[in-house]
């Protein structure tokens, strides 16, 4: 990269928070905003909230360790590691978020306790992901809508006891990476799941034998469900650990 395009590339940063800024609703205009913006580049913030916001570049408050909480209504796309290691980042509430652009969004925020992305379709890159690696106090994560599960994307999340998924068709290699507690696994899916490697349960219960995926009784082809993942690539190693939804309603809700 030539010093004319560093140069290009930080004035757009720059650009765009400004524009997080403007939006915020205590920013309003002249030294106010300027104070804003300081707070946001020197990441010194303690609370993000706004209506106005619909993006948020890469690296926006990475390092922000005083920062304890993000409510974003309206904002449907995020920058990678727009949040990494903000170690005492409590809540993410950003309803609207469609689409993570990259990786590490909110790796190493070790005090954030549960997100809720009921749109968030897509997290990470194909290669990288690690979306909430290292967020070793996350207990709930509600992700309705996701469908690729990429790569250390739960890597070290060593609270979370129970993944729930309805959408996802793809698991990539370390995703529960030394999920120690991580109990039940839930695929709501009517096709096979493709899990891309084995490793993606490695320091689980999971591949311990303790703990199990659950899955459809009968896929959308009219197939027996745990039989098709039993003998499916790469989830034949978790043969054992695989039972079917509507056996065990305590724990799958049916």
């Amino acid at each position: 990269m030539t010093n004319k395009e560093k140069l290009q590339a930080h004035n757009a940063e720059l650009q765009e928070l400004i524009g997080v800024a403007e939006a915020l609703p205590d920013a309003g205009s002249g030294d106010d905003a300027v104070d804003v913006i300081a707070e946001i580049a020197n990441r010194t913030i303690t609370e993000l909230v706004s209506d106005g916001v619909l993006n948020i570049p890469l690296y926006f408050l990475q390092d922000a360790t005083l920062l304890k909480k993000v409510s974003l209504p309206n904002c449907v796309t995020a920058g990678p590691r727009a949040f990494e290691n903000c170690k005492n980042l409590e809540s993410i509430d950003m309803p609207s978020l469609e689409e993570i652009t990259g990786a590490n969004f909110a790796n190493g925020c070790t005090s954030l306790l549960s997100v809720s992305f009921p749109k968030l379709r897509k997290a990470g890159l194909s290669y990288q992901g690690s979306t909430f690696d290292d967020c070793t106090s996350l207990k709930i994560a509600e992700l309705p809508v996701l469908e690729i599960v990429e790569s250390s994307t739960f890597s070290r999340c060593s609270a979370l006891e129970i993944l729930d998924f309805h959408c996802v068709n793809t698991i990539s290699s370390s995703s529960f990476y030394r999920c120690s507690a991580l109990q039940t696994l839930i695929i709501r899916s009517e096709t096979v799941c493709t899990l891309s490697n084995t490793s993606a349960f490695n320091g689980t219960p999971i591949a311990s034998g303790t703990g199990y995926v659950y899955v459809h009784k009968t896929l959308a082809d009219g197939s027996d469900g745990v039989a098709a993942y039993q003998a499916a690539t790469n989830w034949s190693t978790y043969a054992a650990q695989i039972r079917a939804i509507e056996d065990y309603p305590d724990i799958t809700g049916g």
